[in-house]
């Protein structure tokens, strides 16, 4: 199973509906979310299977075909392996189908995809059946073709996945010191124009206010870890000191020594004054 697939690769996905309360834990917004609309392999009763599960499933999982809805509105869809003969399925494109056909309507505009099927080889009624919606892209011509469909499948998906892994992080290790021989000019500017919201980790004032987490999300995105803490706090108490001095001040404990040990300057050249002995009786 996906799950599985994950968990061997040191990751964690989130199965909705069941881990539904972790899914909407802040913790868990980097988790990936994995939609079973049709139950899962972990709990047999879930699994909608029989003629009387797909006429009740309006009723018991409508919820599910929602979220499947939400996607399609908010962001296109890629389908990989999926024979797109499912009927829950189907009513799901048809919702949405409605709604940004009207709107194009309204605004003049062209009907945009809902998304991206990818199919192993050609079919003809099966790409006049859905490119109004979806783009349909072979990877070939029929079965017989001099390469496999599948490898040129598993080749594209390959590629895919690499470059979304390289966008994503492109970005990802600047702040990590690790790496500092490896940044290009560009990188290094922004570590420094980042370092000092890297330094106000080691400020607890900072991190219990609602900024934070704010800041945090942003460090995170360039590689920040808070393993690093204990270092964030001592340059942060470096920085804070190194900027008190710069600005003429200093710590309280030095400005009482400094009060102690001054003197005006009549007093400083002035020869030490000696109690004088009590006049005897």
């Amino acid at each position: 199973m996906f799950e599985e697939a994950v968990a061997s690769a040191k990751g964690k996905v989130l199965r909705i509906p069941w881990q539904l309360q972790e899914a909407r834990s802040d913790h868990n917004d980097d988790f990936p979310q994995l939609l079973k609309l049709h139950g899962c392999a972990m709990d047999p009763e879930s699994i909608v299977l029989m003629r009387e599960d797909y006429m009740r499933y309006a009723d018991e999982r409508g919820v599910l075909r929602g979220l499947l809805s939400e996607m399609l509105m908010q962001r296109e869809l890629l389908v990989v392996g999926f024979s797109m003969t499912d009927e829950n399925v189907h009513k799901a494109i048809d919702e949405v189908r409605k709604v940004q056909k009207y709107e194009a309507q309204q605004r003049g505009e062209e009907h945009q995809h809902l998304g991206t099927c990818l199919t192993l080889v050609e079919n003809a009624m099966f790409r006049n059946l859905w490119k109004e919606d979806f783009q349909i892209i072979s990877c070939s011509d029929d079965w017989n073709s001099e390469h496999a469909p599948e490898w040129i499948c598993d080749c594209f998906l390959d590629c895919l996945v690499s470059g979304i892994t390289e966008s994503a992080a492109a970005n990802s290790f600047i702040m990590n010191s690790k790496y500092q021989v490896l940044l290009t000019r560009p990188q290094l500017t922004v570590k420094s124009a980042l370092e000092p919201l890297h330094y106000l980790a080691g400020d607890a004032e900072v991190r219990n206010s609602p900024m934070w987490p704010v800041i945090e999300n942003l460090l995170r995105e360039f590689g920040w870890t808070p393993q690093e803490n204990d270092n964030d706090k001592r340059a942060y108490r470096s920085t804070t000191s190194m900027q008190l001095i710069e600005a003429g001040t200093s710590s309280p404990r030095t400005h009482k020594t400094s009060q102690s040990e001054s003197r005006l300057p009549s007093q400083a050249n002035a020869p030490p004054r000696h109690r004088s002995a009590p006049a005897p009786r």
